[in-house]
């Protein structure tokens, strides 16, 4: 996992989390992990997958596409 945002709105609290890849994401939810969570909070965690296409990352100075950085248009 890169990181993990913790939620708190109207709809309820959650997290997003931030992985390397999907397949690293799905080794890391097993049945046995979802389960310890379900056991941990009372309820069954509900997984939502998104792909990100584009990332604007301020922190490293650069725009990805599709995991692909873009070239700055200064250069």
């Amino acid at each position: 996992m890169i990181r993990k945002d913790y939620l708190n709105g109207e709809a309820g609290t959650g997290g997003v989390y931030l992985w390397e890849s999907r397949q690293a994401a799905e080794a890391w939810f097993t049945e046995t992990k979802l389960a310890e969570l379900t056991e941990r909070f009372g309820a069954r965690p509900r997984l939502t997958w998104y792909d990100t296409h584009v990332t604007v990352d301020n922190l490293n100075g650069e725009t990805r596409v599709n995991q692909v950085a873009l070239l700055d248009a200064a250069e």
